[in-house]
């Protein structure tokens, strides 16, 4: 193990963790300058102070140990300067998806699962990408996309789904130059289900269009990829012929009613349909969006702010009118193939667990719930 590494790894996971040197000094029983020489890659940890290292960090001792992850093909963008704790933040979760994606990688060559094929489309405009896409898996020209998961796992994308904790982000993507295409999408509970799906399509517009442009160093963001990922998401999440005859057959329905009726349709956000609208219509966004806040609000009741995206990040947890569950967006796969290694005797429980990040409570009563399945 080389104590850089450890040392990398230390400094990352205790400012996750927001504690100061002199913090885990105290919790590990030791004094402030023989943990900063551990930090600093003077000195190298014994063994007992490793597992306190472990303990008051809740990882795994691996964790502390382990090469860092170097991606040649991850996309993991935002729209505003990250402070230092949320950097630390950012290289934690990007460490974590490496963990998860080795584990999904190993499953996969453990089973002797062939790899599927990642859909390549010579063409760069987003609404062409979209409408040829939906073409070749087989989505009809006015089908919605119902379980957007499980038709793009299909295709050999991989799926990764957790509560971030990083504020104003929905996900990211990995290429597949490092065992992708992966889709990391945050599941925290102020993000709707509608935003989780238009992230994972947000994120397959990147990995289809944008390719080329995918570097772990690169934090910002780039204004028009944003805006053609969005584009590629709403076509391919509601294609145009879907729209406008949704639209037609909704015409004597109050305007928020169609808007709503769409929504629900095509398993977007509302924002989704009304850019549509706008566009199609060449309409003025500046009086559409608040012309609509105003409607929900005097005929449903319900309160939206005009922000970007309902149910989004924001503090003050605004909603989304007629939402998704959490059923409608589950990732199945890894489960599936931990199932079966498991009742192969080709991993241990304890194995399944880690992979799952499950307790050993919860993973015996998972195993149980499988029995009752059999």
């Amino acid at each position: 193990m080389a104590i850089e590494h450890i040392a990398a790894n230390l400094h990352r996971l205790r400012k996750a963790n927001n504690l100061n040197m002199q913090d885990m000094a105290d919790k590990c029983g030791l004094s402030r300058v023989a943990y900063s020489n551990i930090e600093n890659s003077k000195s190298q940890p014994k063994s007992a102070n490793l597992i306190r290292f472990a303990k008051v960090l809740d990882v795994d001792i691996k964790d502390i140990i382990a090469d860092p992850p170097e991606f040649k093909s991850l996309r993991f963008r935002t729209n505003r300067r990250l402070t230092k704790q949320e950097d630390n933040l950012r290289e934690q979760i990007i460490y974590n998806v490496d963990q998860w994606l080795k584990d999904y990688n190993y499953l996969q060559e453990l089973l002797k699962m062939a790899p599927l094929d990642f859909p390549e489309i010579a063409e760069k405009d987003p609404v062409k990408v979209a409408n040829k896409l939906r073409k070749m898996i087989g989505l009809g020209t006015m089908e919605p996309v119902t379980d957007v998961i499980g038709l793009l796992e299909k295709w050999g994308i991989k799926f990764h789904l957790s509560a971030f904790g990083l504020k104003n982000f929905f996900g990211f993507s990995i290429g597949q130059q490092d065992g992708g295409p992966a889709i990391a999408v945050n599941i925290s509970e102020v993000i709707s289900i509608e935003r989780r799906i238009f992230t994972v399509v947000h994120e397959l517009g990147h990995l289809l269009i944008h390719s080329d442009s995918y570097d772990q160093k690169e934090k910002d963001e780039m204004d028009s990829e944003e805006k053609e990922a969005n584009i590629f998401a709403g076509y391919f999440l509601m294609p145009e012929e879907g729209f406008l005859r949704e639209w037609d057959e909704s015409k004597g329905l109050h305007w928020v009613d169609a808007v709503l009726h769409i929504k629900r349709k095509y398993r977007v956000s509302y924002k989704t349909v009304l850019y549509r609208f706008i566009s199609h219509f060449d309409l003025d966004q500046r009086q559409v969006y608040p012309q609509f806040t105003q409607a929900v609000k005097k005929k449903y009741k319900i309160s939206l702010k005009n922000h970007y995206e309902p149910l989004s990040l924001a503090e003050d947890k605004e909603k989304e009118p007629d939402p998704l569950s959490s059923y409608d967006f589950v990732e199945d796969r890894l489960y599936k193939m931990v199932r079966e290694a498991y009742e192969k005797e080709e991993i241990s429980l304890n194995r399944a667990a880690e992979i799952l990040k499950l307790s050993l409570d919860e993973i015996r009563e998972l195993n149980n719930s499988w029995k009752v399945c059999l």
